[in-house]
């Protein structure tokens, strides 16, 4: 809700406390989200990766990121990786963004559908 309601510095307090005190999924999406400075996020979100190889929802995290950033290539990995995992339609759709912005209509389409698919 703060992230909606532009409270950037709240958001990232409040998900920093609580990833620092224990590793939480539940968050990893959110603070991704975050517009920080995404060096930083990426760097966070690497440890995390090595602390915690094979989680979707760190791989997920690290294409949105990625996204932000303009890596395009080592975002469609992150976020394929995430989907390989453990299928999601929240990973979908931000595949079908990762197409979107590549001006490739009809597999952001085709992702959408899959991530519609994933939810049955």
């Amino acid at each position: 809700a703060l992230i909606v309601l532009e409270q950037e510095k709240e958001a990232q307090s409040l998900l920093l406390t609580r990833l620092e005190a224990q590793f939480d999924e539940a968050c990893l999406t959110a603070y991704a989200q975050l517009s920080l400075d995404t060096t930083r996020q990426l760097n966070y979100l690497n440890q995390l990766d090595q602390q915690h190889p094979f989680n979707a929802h760190i791989q997920l995290a690290l294409g949105i990121v990625l996204l932000r950033d303009q890596q395009w290539d080592a975002a469609r990995k992150a976020i394929e990786q995430s989907i390989a995992l453990c299928p999601q339609n929240e990973a979908y759709r931000y595949l079908a963004l990762y197409y979107e912005r590549r001006g490739d209509e009809r597999h952001a389409r085709q992702s959408l559908l899959l991530g519609l698919d994933s939810q049955a």
